[in-house]
């Protein structure tokens, strides 16, 4: 299967109606029967270039970002049995091209910008293959042969500029033994248009073998008046309403089993899971009386899981739709499919009622803005762009009809021949699909983030969370335990990562304490060097002793928060370890950020000093705190003591996120949390004295405080 092929459910078509048809019930139900809204119609003359519609654009460019890639494709193919006849059904397939335009569109550039260019429609070649000769005697060897080349006729990539991104070939096996494989690209097609293929393409084969008109709805329009009539279009009222519901968006950071790559693959994989009949039939049941559809409820069930696998509770996960909500669009092939953003609200740890009629709301109300390109609410949105990422969502959610459709071309009859084509255009992808008597969660990921086990955890815990919605739709949520017995015995077990020792009364020994007790036994080794200089462990300590002094004499307190602005020198090390033995904690500041970065960070946090030296200095000129200098001809400080020493609930340090998703916001760590994490570095590692580490990351990014702390400690 291909997870282009994705078509909106029963939910996207409004329980049997056409989107245009539920559209138009909804405008009489709130009583603008009379309201008509200027919709796309014929534009003649066109211009010289015809623009792509926002969608085509965000395709043709992933396409130019790896030419050739099968993640975009759109491939079909039906085996059909009984007699067929070739001349009818190159006609019909010429018919079907001159009928449908974007069957025969290029996208050529001009000055670097894709446009439309639409080729006269003059007769379409249905390729045929032949795989029955003399050579293949054995039904085994036929049926290789067959497959083999059936998938190189779908997965053939389509060069855009330079020709149309639909392809027919009809594979030959025997006189009454046909395969048809009709290619595609997203671009030009989309789930919504490959049924319009198969009527159109069956009337047409029938009115050439009879020699009469095809009887077909007349087309009103083209998808290149379409494309006009939305690059044209006023849509300020559906943007203010995204912007509105997707403000302050948290990007899902579900956990992966490997590394996150430059740039996504396209390869996908897929875990499949059939839900048990009587489950299904609790589900209807659930659905009739909270007035919901098996599609809200599984997607407020899948949320619950991705929050209870990600530990948020700002889920936001993306869906298609048809976006054909008006007549002059229902009979065209295009790429009209839409991506909405459906974010789901955990926060207030809901009963699965609750949650369900929040989901109900937030999924009707998406529907009724479903028109606004999901491009535009990118652009509208600014989210910070990673070509390792989707914009806004890295998850989808999408809903199928698999009862199965005939096709038949006369006397041939014709079934779907399966395409070996996994294509993961998201993160992970989870597919209901329902019809034919059962329902099955399909879940599409990409295996280049994750393996199939953890996709299929999160499989199980989607339906333990469905059977909980059945069985107490009154039980806040946090009352389910979507862990196996397996699973739950791995997590606490002697080595599991849930494990934190057996003497879990004893708070490990904090970051000041471990690196006091290591200056003792130690003195001369090399603790920290860089920038031509070294320090060993006795002169880090003493270094660090008198700057906390002159810390103290500045007026740091226990509690305290102090700024430290320096190079990733041997004098960050010393300067940390000052403010902790001063009693303070530290908030870094990075010299190479910007300066509004910085300005932002000092007034929000209010810290009233700055440790800096001869080279950073500048960088903390004119902010609203003293500079301490670090330089070596500071003034003597007379000792006033001994070193304060940090206890465990006090706190160690404040660093600032991104911001990426808004302004920047301080988080508060206590020398506790620190020396847990060292704590579990040496359960779980085999670190010793002879490592060295780098100290990579700038300070004010929080994975320096490992790689600082844990080699020092």
């Amino acid at each position: 299967m291909t997870t282009s092929d994705v078509r909106p459910g029963p939910l996207a078509a409004g329980g049997g109606l056409s989107p245009a048809a539920r559209r138009l019930l909804e405008q009489r139900l709130r009583g603008r029967a009379a309201v008509r809204e200027d919709g796309p119609a014929r534009v003649r003359p066109r211009p010289q270039r015809i623009p792509l519609s926002a969608a085509q654009q965000r395709l043709y460019f992933l396409d130019r970002l790896d030419p050739g890639a099968p993640t975009y494709l759109l491939p079909a193919a039906w085996r059909f049995t009984g007699p067929l006849d070739l001349p009818a059904l190159r006609a019909a397939v010429a018919d079907l091209v001159a009928r449908h335009e974007q069957l025969r569109v290029i996208f050529p550039e001009h000055d670097g910008i894709p446009h439309q260019q639409v080729l006269p429609a003059d007769g379409t070649v249905l390729d045929v293959i032949e795989v029955s000769g003399q050579e293949c005697q054995e039904d085994g060897d036929r049926e290789r042969r067959l497959s083999a080349a059936v998938h190189t006729a779908a997965v053939r990539p389509f060069d855009l500029a330079h020709e149309p991104a639909f392809r027919a070939t009809l594979v030959r096996a025997a006189d009454d033994d046909h395969v048809l494989v009709l290619a595609m690209h997203h671009i030009v097609s989309d789930g919504w248009s490959l049924g319009l293929v198969v009527r159109d393409l069956t009337e047409l084969y029938r009115a050439r073998r009879e020699g009469r008109a095809a009887h077909l709805p007349e087309l009103p329009l083209d998808y290149s008046d379409y494309a006009i009539w939305q690059r044209r279009g006023e849509q300020s009222a559906a943007l203010d309403h995204w912007r509105t519901r997707l403000a302050g968006l948290t990007p899902l950071e579900l956990p992966t089993d490997h590394p996150r790559p430059d740039t996504p693959c396209g390869r996908g994989a897929a875990h499949r899971l059939t839900l048990p009949p009587a489950l299904s039939e609790a589900l209807a049941a659930l659905c009739r009386r909270t007035g919901t559809t098996p599609y809200m409820t599984v997607l407020a069930a899948f949320q619950a899981a991705l929050a209870f696998h990600s530990g948020q509770h700002d889920i936001a996960v993306g869906t298609v739709v048809a976006n054909r909500e008006r007549a002059e669009t229902e009979q065209l092939v295009g790429f009209f499919v839409n991506t909405l953003v459906l974010r789901g609200d955990l926060s207030d740890d809901p009963t699965p009622a609750a949650l369900l009629a929040r989901t109900r709301e937030r999924v009707l109300e998406a529907f009724q803005h479903q028109s606004l390109p999901f491009e535009q609410v990118v652009d509208a949105l600014s989210p910070e762009r990673d070509l390792a990422r989707n914009p806004l969502v890295q998850v989808l959610y999408t809903h199928t009809d698999t009862t199965p459709s005939g096709f038949d071309l006369g006397q041939a009859t014709g079934t779907p021949y399966p395409i070996d084509l996994t294509t993961a255009k998201f993160d992970l992808t989870l597919d209901l699909r329902d019809g034919d008597g059962h329902t099955d969660l399909v879940f599409v990921y990409r295996p280049d983030l994750f393996e199939e086990a953890s996709v299929a955890a999160l499989a199980r815990h989607t339906v333990t969370l469905l059977e909980a919605f059945c069985a107490a739709p009154d039980t806040p949520l946090s009352t389910v335990d979507p862990l196996t017995p397996a699973e739950r015995a791995h997590l606490l077990g002697p080595n599991g990562p849930a494990n934190t020792g057996t003497d879990t009364a004893r708070a490990p020994h904090t970051a000041a304490d471990r690196l006091a007790a290591h200056i003792a036994r130690t003195p001369h080794a090399v603790a920290v060097s860089g920038s031509g200089r070294t320090l060993t462990y006795a002169q880090l300590d003493a270094r660090a002793s008198a700057l906390a002094r002159r810390l103290r004499a500045a007026g740091v307190t226990r509690g305290s928060l102090v700024g430290v602005c320096l190079d990733r020198t041997p004098d960050l090390a010393a300067a940390l370890l000052a403010v902790w033995r001063a009693g303070a904690a530290y908030l870094p500041l990075d010299p190479s950020h910007p300066r509004a970065r910085r300005e932002f960070t000092v007034t929000d946090s209010g810290v009233e000093w700055i440790v800096t030296d001869t080279a950073t200095r500048a960088a903390v000129e004119g902010l609203p705190a003293r500079v301490v200098p670090l330089d070596a001809d500071a003034p003597h400080t007379p000792d006033d003591g001994d070193d304060l020493r940090p206890a465990p609930d006090d706190l160690a340090y404040v660093i600032y996120t991104s911001g990426s998703t808004g302004r920047p916001k301080g988080v508060e760590i206590t020398h506790g949390n620190l020396a847990w994490l060292l704590d579990a570095a040496d359960r779980h590692f085999d670190f010793g004295p002879a490592d060295v580490w780098t100290l990579m990351h700038s300070p004010a990014f929080d994975f320096s405080v490992w790689e600082l702390w844990a080699p020092l400690t």
